[in-house]
């Protein structure tokens, strides 16, 4: 494994590490992945001018600070923009 390759399964684990996170979002089939010679990261769409991340958080979070904590923490890592994407169908929590 390369620093290229693992660059997705760091900023995944570092997205994973912001308060508010729950899991990230892979789509309804499993659309949304990095893929990597032997493996995909579900979530996570690292592109060559930005990351794409879906997440699902807690229900109530202020959604706008979780999503600058996972820029402000991913974005030196990735060296390139950080887009944070709030799956609402997913958040947990009762109703």
């Amino acid at each position: 494994m390369d620093q290229a390759d693992d660059l997705a399964e760091r900023l995944r684990d570092l997205a994973l590490g912001v308060p508010g996170v729950v899991s990230l979002y892979p789509g309804t089939f499993g659309e949304i992945a990095t893929y990597l010679p032997s493996r995909r990261v579900a979530g996570i769409r690292v592109l060559p001018d930005a990351v794409h991340i879906h997440v699902c958080a807690v229900k109530g979070v202020r959604t706008g600070q979780v999503a600058d904590s996972i820029a402000d923490r991913l974005e030196p890592e990735a060296q390139r923009r950080v887009i944070v994407w709030f799956e609402e169908d997913a958040f947990p929590g009762p109703e």
